[in-house]
């Protein structure tokens, strides 16, 4: 037996995947402001359920589906420490962000095991 639990972040319906639409409604800060199109989340699906046997040694694998960037069209790393500007003293960031709306959401395993990506759109600053 083989198990994909896919971890989806705003899934966003066809007609609201556009930079401008997507930095207005602005997603959730408890979600990072990750965000996924529709048609990448069904191909998410296919490709979890379509997988060879061998893509799941233990038979369960775990898959975060989000574009890799935010919904947010501005930087990262200001927008993290404007919403958790009370926390920012202890936060501890392991990435390089670089002035860029990079996700928070680490998808390379969907990627690598999968076949899986959404790009989402770089920040125009």
């Amino acid at each position: 037996m083989r198990i994909a639990s896919l971890r989806f972040h705003w899934v966003v319906p066809s007609h609201k995947v556009d930079p401008k639409i997507l930095h207005k409604e602005g997603g959730a800060w408890k979600d990072l402001w990750g965000w996924v199109s529709v048609h990448a989340t069904a191909d998410a699906c296919i490709k979890g359920l379509t997988a060879p046997q061998e893509t799941f040694p233990g038979g369960h694998e775990v898959f975060n589906i989000a574009a890799k960037t935010t919904c947010r069209q501005g930087d990262s790393m200001e927008l993290l420490k404007t919403a958790f500007a009370p926390e920012k003293e202890g936060m501890e960031v392991r990435v390089e962000f670089g002035g860029t709306n990079r996700s928070f959401w680490n998808t390379s395993k969907a990627q690598r095991m999968l076949g899986w990506s959404e790009e989402g759109w770089a920040w125009r600053g």
